[in-house]
């Protein structure tokens, strides 16, 4: 699909406000990397790799500038939504585990946290 098809899913199947984008939008996707949090710190590796697309939080100017000199595309989602959208799946696998290997213990997914940033 294409990248502007793609953000638009994403930015609704995990209820965003808002995305940023860097890449042209009628570009193809085929492999996209994923990394919770901030992903600043391993656009290297984005890079030696064959993904077209980087999805991740708190991607700054200069990301956004190499990526498109590599002829890629990031979504940055944010760094608060980056790590909300994979709670539910950890606490999903490690209550199984826990359930696997017969121990009493019960997961939750604490929902304390809010984004510190408001968006307008």
């Amino acid at each position: 699909m294409t990248l502007s098809v793609l953000a638009e899913t994403i930015k609704t199947t995990f209820g965003l406000t808002s995305l940023k984008i860097s890449g042209p939008l009628s570009m193809p996707v085929k492999k996209i990397a994923v990394c919770t949090g901030s992903g600043s710190g391993l656009m290297k590796q984005f890079f030696s790799i064959d993904a077209d697309l980087y999805v991740s939080g708190d991607l700054k100017f200069h990301d956004a500038k190499d990526a498109q000199t590599h002829h890629r595309a990031l979504i940055d989602v944010g760094h608060f939504a980056s790590e909300q959208i994979m709670i539910a799946l950890v606490a999903r696998k490690l209550a199984d585990r826990i359930k696997e290997k017969g121990l009493g213990v019960t997961v939750e997914a604490l929902q304390v946290e809010a984004d510190p940033f408001e968006y307008v």
